[in-house]
């Protein structure tokens, strides 16, 4: 049996991440933002809310900063037949959701904690509203991923 050497391991945990990181972006999309406004008052949301930030360090930073470290260690360390134009396509995607995630979501989602409106914030609605854009940054950053092991490993 062949063993796997480092940068062709380095590739699969990196694609096997950010694969990862689209199942919870489209989580948060499909059930987490949208149940929020199902909530009956701020209390409520605010308890919610509390309990999802608790998580976030673990479930969502923790492995979206291990496939940023990963994409750009794949810059130097990577199989021999790597199109590198996919992971630099890759890291670009990360990135870009990274910077827009500090500006607009994040931003977003920690200013509704001082909100006073409850489940029926404009803010949460502008988050809901345009969250498909940070979906669609986290798919594609995941697919290009995908597309550079696929041929990698071909």
């Amino acid at each position: 049996m062949d063993t796997l050497d480092f940068d062709s391991a380095l590739l699969l945990v990196t694609t096997a991440l950010a694969c990862y990181s689209i199942g919870v972006i489209w989580t948060m999309e499909l059930d987490v933002f949208r149940s929020w406004r199902l909530l009956k008052d701020k209390a409520e949301l605010d308890r919610v809310r509390g309990e999802h930030w608790r998580k976030l360090p673990y479930f969502v930073f923790a492995p979206i900063a291990i496939v940023l470290i990963c994409n750009i260690i794949l810059l130097w360390q990577h199989p021999e037949n790597t199109p590198m134009v996919l992971i630099w396509v890759a890291l670009a995607f990360h990135l870009l959701v990274d910077v827009l995630s500090g500006f607009m979501w994040g931003l977003w989602q920690a200013k509704l904690t001082f909100e006073h409106h409850g489940p029926d914030s404009p803010l949460l609605a502008r988050l809901i509203n345009t969250h498909w854009i940070r979906i669609l940054l986290v798919t594609l950053n995941g697919l290009a991923l995908l597309a550079a092991a696929i041929i990698s490993f071909s």
